[in-house]
């Protein structure tokens, strides 16, 4: 095995460990372990309605953002949605429905979690029922030290810092109007207030999404990452113009020569015509959408999305609405839900009109992958704790 490989193993059993050291949340109660077989059981029988609770969802705290970063709705100003931030008190009846069993939850989507005011809150009350709550986070606002020590003491498990670049004149050709000095000094301070405070979270990651602009600074940037002492530093390849969302033409032309050069990196085997990227891999379609069984999207106004990757409402499958005695699981029973499971099964011939059947991200249909393996690991890093702290405080004889 090459010394470049073996670099590569060691580099993602580090993140590996580091983050299922980090996003353990405890143990859940036997309920939750028990709705997780049934998930599981009702996903591969491609069951029509479910009875199983989400295993993980996503909460778009606020769709908000102060940054203009090109391939994301927000960014272009093209949501169909009113400015929000999530309501606190819906949260809580979401919690109350649903948190026992519940193993993660991602306070983000299309928006700048940080900016929504009581978030600390939101994880506050998440971590309660031991839910490993994450956030993803530009970093590119003023942040007071008390602000930062309350974030520090809600719990919160992950935060990944999306840094493209490892100077500002790199870094805002994506993250537009960031500053990244600010997004640095931001990131040291929570460094060496986690360290003051004797806390071991949040996990910070620096994500570093490569393109064709910024792959020159990758090692630049990585030793930044060390310098700062964030605990881990991840390179990523980064989803290009797919025409998914509307890009304007003058945009389009600007990111033609977006694409990394390093091989490793690259997602794209060429452009159309209209200046879209075709995707090198196409991935085979599976006959079920794990989301539809796992997961979903709640977005800030409280409607519900089937996954994480549509912006529009149009797209929207319900609404989750406690005070019109609109349940989360009456939702994920409702006609649209209910009608997508039985034509990927197979009980429906005629359309249904949804997205699902046309998806456009079908890479994230296997999703049940991801979210078995994190529990897995996730609870046996828990075992691992618990008799580490069980032998080390037994009595030597």
């Amino acid at each position: 095995m090459s010394s470049t490989s073996s670099n590569k193993i060691f580099r993602k059993a580090r993140e590996l460990f580091h983050n299922y050291q980090f996003r353990t949340a405890g143990f859940k109660k036997p309920r939750a372990y028990f709705n997780w077989a049934r998930a599981n059981l009702e996903m591969m029988g491609r069951k029509t309605r479910i009875r199983a609770r989400p295993l993980k969802t996503t909460v778009d705290i606020t769709n908000v953002c102060q940054l203009r970063c090109p391939l994301c709705p927000t960014g272009l100003e093209a949501h169909d949605r009113e400015s929000t931030h999530f309501d606190f008190d819906k949260f809580i009846k979401l919690i109350d429905e649903v948190g026992d069993y519940l193993f993660f939850l991602d306070f983000y989507n299309w928006g700048e979690p940080l900016l929504h005011k009581r978030i600390e809150e939101f994880i506050h009350v998440a971590k309660k029922k031991n839910i490993s709550c994450g956030i993803s986070t530009n970093l590119s606002l003023k942040l007071t030290d008390e602000r930062i020590r309350k974030i520090i003491n809600s719990g919160l498990n992950e935060m990944v810092v999306s840094v493209d670049g490892a100077s500002q004149e790199v870094y805002e050709k994506y993250r537009r109007r960031g500053d990244f000095d600010l997004v640095l000094s931001n990131m040291r301070r929570f460094v060496e207030l986690k360290r003051e405070m004797g806390s071991q979270t949040p996990c910070i990651i620096w994500r570093f999404l490569v393109f064709g602009f910024n792959e020159h600074q990758i090692e630049t940037a990585r030793a930044l990452s060390k310098d700062i002492g964030v605990d881990l530093f991840v390179v990523t390849s980064a989803f290009l113009d797919e025409g998914f969302y509307p890009v304007p033409d003058s945009e389009r032309q600007l990111m033609s020569d977006w694409h990394p050069t390093l091989e490793e990196f690259q997602l794209y085997s060429g452009q159309r015509e209209d200046g879209t990227f075709i995707p090198k891999y196409k991935p085979n379609v599976p006959n079920r959408c794990d989301w539809h069984y796992m997961s979903s999207a709640i977005n800030a106004d409280g409607n519900i999305s089937p996954c994480c990757a549509l912006f529009s409402s149009e797209n929207d499958f319900g609404s989750y609405d406690p005070a019109e005695k609109n349940s989360y699981m009456s939702v994920l029973n409702n006609e649209k839900y209910t009608a997508i499971r039985s034509k990927f099964n197979g009980e429906r011939s005629e359309t249904t009109e949804l997205v699902c059947e046309t998806c456009p991200a079908t890479i994230i249909m296997p999703y049940g992958y991801g979210v078995n393996r994190d529990i897995i690991f996730m609870t046996a890093v828990q075992f691992y704790k618990f008799f580490k702290n069980l032998f080390s405080s037994s009595p030597k004889k």
